[in-house]
């Protein structure tokens, strides 16, 4: 016969051992539980946007879209003050409003006695820009050298697909230019940056 003591410590060990697992039970359960609420507020949503269209500028210089040369009715040369000019139509033809810089140079030191107007918006006049209404003079006596200068800075802006403005650009040889220049020639060289703007 087991002693009732015997019976006792086994009856007790063994709920010990319930209540351990129990425990344990409920531990995993609740472990379950979290993952199964953590996955039941979960969501997942997408938007899709629209289209991006890449802006563009691009130049035209009377209606050429490459470098090209304009010639200017000097006759048969230019003579110590005297003036010709000539109409340079800068256009915008890029899907954006954009504005421009202008810069010029030449190819030899001869240009130096040369001295350059710009007037926006004007008119050949016999052999100078005009300056009449609605004109707007931009830059005058602007010396000509083989060193890049920049003399117009940020023009515009000019409308998208259309935009236009019309540079008479006049250049004068002074009368006290140098004896020595009879005869000489240079090239001329206008460089149009463009830069696209943003909310126009």
């Amino acid at each position: 016969m087991i002693p009732a003591d015997a019976i006792a410590g086994r009856v007790w060990r063994t709920l010990r051992s319930a209540r351990v697992r129990a425990v344990l039970s409920v531990g995993i359960v609740l472990g379950l539980g979290s993952v199964g609420t953590l996955a039941a507020w979960s969501a997942t949503t997408t938007t899709t946007s629209g289209t991006f269209t890449v802006g563009s500028v691009d130049l035209y210089l009377n209606n050429s879209p490459t470098s090209s040369s304009i010639t200017v009715p000097l006759g048969a040369a230019l003579l110590p003050n005297n003036s010709a000019a000539v109409l340079i139509t800068v256009r915008n033809r890029g899907v954006s409003p954009g504005t421009y810089t202008t810069k010029v140079n030449a190819n030899n030191v001869t240009a130096q006695s040369l001295r350059l107007r710009v007037v926006a918006n004007a008119t050949v006049s016999g052999t100078s820009c005009s300056t009449g209404a609605g004109t707007t003079p931009l830059v005058d006596n602007q010396i000509v050298s083989t060193t890049v200068s920049t003399f117009l800075t940020q023009r515009g802006p000019l409308a998208a697909t259309s935009g236009s403005e019309t540079l008479c650009m006049q250049f004068s040889l002074p009368n006290d230019a140098a004896n020595s220049l009879q005869g000489a020639s240079t090239t001329v060289v206008f460089t149009f940056d463009g830069a696209a703007v943003a909310g126009v």
